[in-house]
């Protein structure tokens, strides 16, 4: 297998693990056991964490190498800020331009988060959570607020899967996705928009106090496979 090949499938390994909280803000990623354990060279895992890291989702730190990148509390209100404009724009778009085919698919998948939650498969949820999202911004008929919107969304998903998904916080998630789901479905851009707007600015509210008290915690480990 080619060199780029190897070390783009590394890249997208890590990255699913970094977005679905499998590796954490601050852990180490050591080049040698990565090495051992993609039972590769170094070389290609150098080119896949030079990837991963001009997607912001690693940072390299002197003296330390790379590590899953860390955000402050300020960064991470602004990111929510910022993801709060651009979700409720997609989601103003998506009312109002999405066909009938895409709107059929985005009740489809909000009626699939609630299936997940009556069968407490806080995993499917996430998905069906992800999916969600994902089709109002393709459904928004603009590619370059669909690209930055989900870049936005990506530096987030870790804290979603670490904070997020616990079966009190999803039914209120499906409840704010209920009346975004249904501003789309009734062409409302702007009553979408609202509700696009407080869903996201609920779920910053939720993140950044887990993460305070999770701060207050005995620091974890770094890893370094």
């Amino acid at each position: 297998m080619a060199n780029s090949t190897l070390s783009r499938k590394i890249a997208n390994t890590l990255s699913e693990e970094i977005l679905k909280g499998e590796l954490s803000p601050g852990d180490r990623l050591d080049e040698q056991s990565l090495a051992d354990r993609f039972e590769v060279s170094r070389s290609p895992i150098r080119d896949a964490l030079r990837e991963l890291a001009s997607t912001r989702l690693i940072e390299h730190q002197p003296r330390r190498g790379f590590a899953v990148a860390t955000i402050d509390t300020a960064t991470l209100r602004n990111l929510y800020e910022a993801s709060g404009e651009l979700e409720g724009l997609c989601a103003k778009y998506c009312a109002l331009r999405a066909d009938a085919v895409q709107r059929e698919h985005i009740r489809m998948l909000h009626e699939q988060g609630l299936e997940a939650i009556r069968l407490h498969d806080m995993a499917a949820y996430a998905e069906a959570n992800h999916a969600l999202h994902r089709a109002i911004y393709d459904a928004c008929h603009n590619d370059a607020l669909r690209d930055i919107t989900l870049d936005v969304r990506n530096r987030l998903s870790m804290f979603h899967a670490r904070f997020l998904f616990s079966e009190g916080r999803v039914a209120q998630s499906w409840e704010e996705h209920q009346e975004v789901v249904d501003c789309i479905l009734r062409n409302d851009g702007d009553g979408a928009s609202d509700a696009m707007k407080r869903h996201v600015a609920k779920t910053a509210v939720n993140i950044i106090s887990h993460i305070t008290q999770d701060s207050r915690k005995p620091m974890r480990q770094p890893l370094t496979t």
